[in-house]
């Protein structure tokens, strides 16, 4: 059998891997939420980061289906998750979540010798 896959929209990419862990997480309360958001374990977007437990992999909107996915070991482009709301930097992150790298510079570009 064929299957034909029909893009919606972008999707919000924030790993800056292939590697990464993510676990099931229920996202709390009605609004939307974009991908790159620190989550508590209950599913509670916490921006600031403190208590979080790992990372929104992909936008969520309770009011639609509150199951996500929330990274909790690999490696995120930190600009990219700032730009979806996240207010902590780079290093107060990975203090809360250790076991998640948070880059800045993935946009870096190659620099070749002329």
């Amino acid at each position: 059998m064929k299957l034909k896959n029909t893009p919606v929209g972008k999707r919000c990419e924030i790993l800056a891997s292939d590697h990464f862990l993510a676990v099931p997480v229920v996202v709390a309360g009605s609004s939307a939420v974009k991908a790159g958001i620190p989550l508590k374990n209950d599913g509670t977007p916490v921006p600031a980061g403190t208590d979080a437990a790992g990372i929104l992999l992909y936008d969520a909107d309770p009011g639609v289906n509150p199951n996500a996915a929330m990274l909790v070991h690999g490696v995120v482009d930190w600009s990219k998750c700032r730009a979806s709301g996240a207010q902590a930097d780079a290093q107060t992150m990975s203090g809360i979540l250790p076991n998640i790298a948070f880059r800045e510079n993935v946009g870096a570009s190659d620099v070749s010798n002329s």
